[in-house]
């Protein structure tokens, strides 16, 4: 089976590497020495398991790889020292199929654990895209309302769960997911396979149609909106707002001259990011919603959201995409 590694640390990485070539039936494919690394490796190489410290698992932008992974049907398994302890455990809890190694034991051990991790691959069809029942003509959407999701850590699960409810021809939704620049355009290519509207990146200038999902495209920019008929889509060179680029409030706050005509929501995450200017759309008449801490993966930002009053209710994941769709019917 094919193994790939992936490790910060040049000596640790150096030992493991010996110590995986020893394993009778294991193939290391590659070496990594990050998560951009990892998934360049993983998505043209297609290993059984990456093995992988949990120092790089740590990082926000593995919440989005280890989607990709299972998207893949390529096993997990975390390394942990014994410094990693809850930050590792935490990493786990929160993507159910990853396996955790917290001390190294002998080397057949080692080595079993690792071929359990391999999975059934997933069959490559020919995509049809998922649909939902139909709405019913007197249910339609009001065409001026534009629906707004601000996600985190957790999120890219939280996604997939939300868009399946929505139908193909749902209103424009633009989604800031904190993702990392090197999975942008592998996660667009992944939740357009599994809901039933069209997801696609962002260009500056685009209108929003109906039907479509909309996500940054990775670029380092901040992906906002602009007054228009429709309104338009911009991306902007800036400095991290909130700590990051692209942001969930240059989002928000972008799109506050359009508040009446918005449905928002946030959901799982760690920090505050998306906080500041979902109480902004709040302000200028937008319908806000935060995830419950209950089915919140990280329970930060929405936290932050419901404290400073920007949600008027929180919700569980499994209630917020009917609540978004009912707020925008005619």
């Amino acid at each position: 089976m094919d193994v790939l590694l992936a490790h910060s640390l040049p000596v640790r990485r150096g030992r493991l590497e010996a110590r995986l070539k020893s394993g009778d039936g294991l193939h290391l494919v590659a070496t990594a020495r990050d998560l951009t690394e990892t998934w360049d490796a993983a998505e043209h190489l297609r290993p059984d398991v990456v093995v992988i410290s949990a120092e790089l698992a740590a990082a926000e932008e593995f919440d989005c790889l280890g989607a990709l992974l299972d998207a893949e049907g390529i096993g997990c398994l975390v390394l942990a020292a014994a410094a990693d302890g809850a930050s590792a455990g935490a990493t786990v809890r929160s993507r159910p199929g990853l396996a955790l190694l917290r001390t190294e034991p002998e080397a057949e051990e080692f080595f079993d654990l690792i071929r359990r991790q391999r999975r059934t691959r997933p069959i490559k069809a020919a995509r049809v895209k998922p649909t939902t029942k139909q709405v019913e003509p007197a249910q339609a959407f009001d065409p001026q309302k534009l629906i707004l999701i601000g996600s985190s850590t957790g999120g890219v699960d939280a996604l997939l769960k939300l868009l399946t409810q929505f139908p193909a021809d749902c209103p424009p939704v633009v989604v800031l997911q904190h993702t990392g620049a090197a999975f942008a355009a592998s996660l667009i290519r992944l939740l357009d396979s599994q809901i039933p509207p069209r997801v696609v990146a962002a260009t500056d200038g685009m209108p929003v149609q109906g039907g479509h999902v909309y996500m940054a495209p990775g670029g380092g920019e901040h992906l906002e909106l602009a007054r228009g008929t429709p309104p338009r889509l911009c991306l902007r060179q800036g400095p991290p707002i909130s700590g990051h680029v692209p942001s969930v409030d240059a989002l928000f706050t972008s799109a506050r001259p359009l508040a009446q005509h918005c449905v928002a929501a946030i959901l799982t995450g760690m920090g505050r990011d998306g906080a500041e200017g979902l109480l902004a759309l709040r302000q200028g008449g937008a319908r806000t919603i935060a995830q419950d801490e209950a089915s919140a993966v990280v329970y930060g930002m929405p936290r932050v959201a419901w404290e400073i009053g920007a949600a008027e209710e929180q919700l569980p994941l499994s209630q917020i995409g009917s609540r978004l769709l009912k707020a925008c019917r005619a």
